[in-house]
């Protein structure tokens, strides 16, 4: 899957749909228990995992047009940008009545989520356990894995 992609585009496109489709099964699953406190936290967290995923190819896409030391300023400042901005609806959260904290976090797990979730379901297709210890170990190369 992850081979597949043509473009970052692509990529972005697919994990975002990926994550949206995974809170939409979580919210829905919440609603149905009745539980709306975790279904609004769990569409939160999900925005705020997407904002800080498309901030950070924001941030790696300006840093690749700045020398290095400007490209590390950079990258470190938007850093300190998108964690107190995180920071900040979580406090915010833990003080509404009408979200849940642990579901907001859950969310905010939901892009990493889709990344692991498709570089498991990669190695699983490269052939498994046996497909790693062969990357570890140099005996193949990264075209052979296309």
């Amino acid at each position: 899957m992850i081979d597949r992609w043509n473009s970052i585009a692509e990529m972005m496109r697919s994990i975002t749909t990926a994550a949206l489709k995974l809170s939409l099964v979580l919210v829905s699953l919440a609603l149905l228990a009745g539980d709306l406190p975790s279904a609004l936290g769990l569409m939160l967290g999900t925005a705020l995992s997407l904002w800080q995923f498309f901030s950070l190819a924001g941030t790696l896409q300006r840093a690749l047009q700045l020398g290095r030391e400007q490209a590390q300023v950079h990258a470190a400042r938007r850093y300190v940008v998108r964690y107190l901005f995180v920071a900040a609806a979580l406090v915010t959260v833990d003080f509404l009545e009408g979200f849940n904290f642990v579901a907001t976090i859950l969310g905010l797990f939901s892009v990493k989520l889709v990344i692991i979730g498709y570089a498991v379901r990669s190695v699983i297709e490269e052939g498994g356990v046996s497909h790693l210890r062969r990357l570890a170990s140099g005996k193949v190369r990264r075209e052979e894995c296309n």
